[in-house]
């Protein structure tokens, strides 16, 4: 799995070169770096600190959010694109796509299908990002948690890139890393595999097998 990577000066340490990896494994790695933590759990403990002090899985997770049709209500929103020989205006462009009440009703005019298909492309590309913190230790005294900062309310307009420094025992800096948006492209298969994750589901609760 690729769920967890860890680099040191740019070059990956964890998992090894065949993307291999283990508790094990990654405890020998960690006391290979004194300096930067004194076990797993102190490591994990401060990323953990980090990623709650920080809005950015919480702007995530408002992406995600944005598929509030799901395939099933966005696969047809395409298909109805399509046969009219419209083209999905590309993710960057076109209207701010903002937060909003799950629709109701299937989107039925090409504005709301249009921008069905654009927040369900959106929410996938959310979903398949990751993230990247940076840390270095800090020079000076590791501030307590009740004096760590927290950075959750900070307006995105005031975001930017920025170095926190001497906090949970770390200079550090957090961004989410492969945004590329997904391609429209992919929309059938998404489709598809709803559909056979559905029928897989379906075959199981016939079965009696789901508890």
């Amino acid at each position: 799995q690729n769920n967890y990577r860890m680099f040191v000066n740019g070059v990956m340490v964890y998992p090894d070169d065949h993307g291999h990896g283990s508790q094990e494994a990654f405890a020998s790695v960690v006391s290979q770096y004194p300096n930067l933590a004194s076990s797993v759990d102190s490591l994990l403990d401060s990323l953990a600190a980090i990623l709650v002090s920080e809005p950015l899985l919480d702007r995530i997770r408002t992406l995600q959010t944005f598929d509030d049709c799901d395939i099933e209500g966005a696969f047809p929103a395409y298909q109805a694109i399509v046969d009219r020989g419209e083209a999905v205006l590309p993710l960057a462009d076109g209207e701010t796509l903002l937060p909003r009440e799950a629709p109701t009703t299937a989107p039925s005019t090409p504005e709301e299908q249009h921008e069905t298909v654009r927040r369900f492309m959106l929410s996938c590309t959310a979903k398949d990002c990751s993230t990247m913190i940076v840390l270095k230790p800090a020079p000076v005294a590791v501030s307590t948690d009740n004096e760590a900062p927290d950075f959750r309310s900070l307006p995105p307009e005031l975001e930017g890139e920025r170095v926190v420094t001497a906090a949970h025992g770390f200079n550090y800096s957090i961004a989410a890393v492969d945004l590329d948006p997904k391609p429209l492209a992919k929309m059938p298969k998404y489709f598809k595999e709803d559909a056979k994750i559905a029928e897989h589901y379906a075959k199981l609760e016939a079965a009696g097998e789901l508890k």
